[in-house]
């Protein structure tokens, strides 16, 4: 129970602490923890990122964005059995697209998409974002997780 009231406290700070941010800063220091985690814990990353404009992305979209992105490292550190993890980023019809797929083990097939707190919390604060969220393994081993979430290019 403290660790839990603990863990909403650093949340709290954290989010109190987001601000807005231009679109390539955000992507470059989620790049930056991505690939620090996943290599600290053994893993090949190969990060892809086309050109994205320079839309500047609301505190609240940066907060959850990132909270996504360390529950999907943090899944596939601790369940995976992966050794190679590939992200793909790009930006298309006012849409970033986010794809994370690995090499492990897949989730067993008994296992919903929505199955244990990580998942919930990743369609929880994609919901709150306004973002689509799909998980599936592939056809080759591993899981893919896709991230789709609309942003306007008017708010520069």
């Amino acid at each position: 129970m403290a660790r839990a009231a603990l863990e909403i406290l650093r949340q709290a700070v954290s989010k109190a602490n987001t601000r807005d941010q231009a679109l390539p800063e955000l992507l470059e220091g989620m790049r930056e923890e991505t690939e620090l985690r996943l290599r600290g814990s053994g893993h090949t990353v190969i990060w892809h990122q086309s050109a994205v404009p320079h839309v500047t992305v609301p505190s609240d979209v940066v907060f959850n964005l990132n909270r996504i992105m360390k529950e999907m490292v943090s899944n596939i550190i601790r369940h995976a059995k992966a050794s190679v993890v590939e992200l793909t980023i790009g930006y298309q019809e006012n849409q970033l697209m986010i794809t994370v797929s690995d090499n492990g083990c897949g989730m067993p097939d008994s296992h919903s998409a929505h199955d244990g707190n990580g998942l919930n919390n990743i369609f929880s604060r994609a919901r709150e974002i306004h973002a689509r969220v799909d998980i599936r393994n592939n056809v080759e081993g591993g899981t893919q997780t896709n991230v789709c979430l609309p942003l306007l290019t008017g708010n520069t």
